[in-house]
């Protein structure tokens, strides 16, 4: 006879998951409102559960169809009761749904509202650039190829995680990539290139942008903040370390927002 555990780590995180919802759907409903820190508690901890869940390859949970009801209403509501530390944890929170939707846990249209959702909010803490994301080699570009080959032909260049290209003058970009337990290799090491791609005829082109900040999970690229940046021409740095299973984001904030 076959038992279910039902203590195992997956169970557990679809019975959080389940129980979050229903504690969301429950205050919407009633039109009550969560204290700011209750809210950001709730977002929070739905947010690793649903990274949880898609890193490990589980099928959405039972209550997943009601979370764009619930980003859309936790949208409304930030319309009308601006709360700046709620509507960061908002954030979170909504990339993480986001990625649901890339692994097929909602219909198109909910997806297409949630993206909706995302790049509004989005627009509000930053440049969002022309981000490209996946794990397939015909995301090679002409111009990153051209610069391993030309500065690094020692190193042999895999699979493009995410790539991500902005303008100059913004203030601050913030791109997210998921990784899961399938599509990561523990042996092989992910690196973080920056390149100013508007003339690579010379090794300069590997120097950090001045005044700008990268960060990796909230965690300074060693050599590329500015207390500690390489003046000069630098190599791909390997991130490892700072990455997680889920949800992962990537910045670069120009210093003048950094130092605020």
């Amino acid at each position: 006879m076959e038992t279910t555990n039902t203590s195992s780590p997956s169970i557990l995180n679809m019975h959080r998951i389940t129980t979050i919802v229903d504690r969301f759907t429950k205050n919407f409903q009633q039109g009550n409102q969560c204290d700011s820190v209750e809210f950001t508690k709730l977002c929070l901890s739905l947010s690793r559960g649903i990274d949880f869940a898609i890193a490990n390859g589980q099928t959405p949970p039972p209550k997943a169809n009601k979370l764009p009801w619930l980003i859309k209403q936790m949208n409304y509501q930030r319309k009308t009761d601006y709360v700046p530390s709620s509507l960061a944890c908002m954030m979170v929170l909504i990339i993480s749904v986001k990625n649901a939707c890339k692994f097929g846990w909602f219909n198109k249209k909910d997806s297409e509202e949630i993206l909706a959702i995302v790049d509004d909010i989005g627009k509000m803490y930053c440049t969002m650039g022309n981000v490209i994301t996946g794990f397939d080699s015909s995301c090679y570009s002409t111009v990153l190829s051209t610069i391993m080959e030309k500065y690094y032909p020692n190193m042999k260049l895999g699979p493009i995680i995410v790539s991500n290209q902005v303008n100059p003058g913004y203030g601050s970009s913030t791109f997210d990539f998921h990784i899961t337990k399938n599509n990561f290799q523990p042996d092989k090491k992910v690196w973080l290139l920056v390149a100013e791609t508007d003339n690579i005829e010379t090794s300069a082109c590997l120097i950090s942008p001045k005044e700008v900040n990268f960060l990796v999970n909230g965690q300074a690229v060693d050599m590329r903040t500015m207390p500690q940046m390489d003046r000069g021409p630098q190599m791909p740095t390997c991130v490892n370390g700072m990455l997680k299973f889920g949800t992962n984001l990537v910045q670069a904030v120009g210093g003048s927002v950094f130092g605020k």
